[in-house]
């Protein structure tokens, strides 16, 4: 068991998604305090806390720029937003 008193804690941002996933056991098995955020994968969410011992937090970013409040020593931004409804434009040698 690590010294919890020198154990970082990080906030990974959409972590049930494939990257998400990979980075939460990652710092887990680095002996990181994982805290990850999902908006609507709750099923991977709960699985990833029993798997990983980790910590989630619902919370969309497309509609709140507000993080959790704590001890946040890294950060990893793991979002994206995905606007299917946006035109796209297409740059062309003509």
């Amino acid at each position: 068991m690590p010294d919890m008193s020198s154990t970082k804690n990080v906030l990974i941002t959409g972590g049930t998604g494939s990257v998400g996933k990979a980075l939460v056991e990652a710092f887990s098995s680095s002996r990181y305090q994982v805290t990850f955020t999902y908006v609507t994968n709750e099923k991977s969410a709960k699985q990833l806390e029993v798997d990983f011992g980790a910590k989630s937090i619902r919370l969309d970013l497309a509609a709140s720029t507000t993080l959790p409040k704590g001890d946040i020593d890294i950060l990893v931004n793991n979002v994206g937003i995905n606007n299917s409804d946006a035109e796209t434009h297409l740059v062309t040698d003509k």
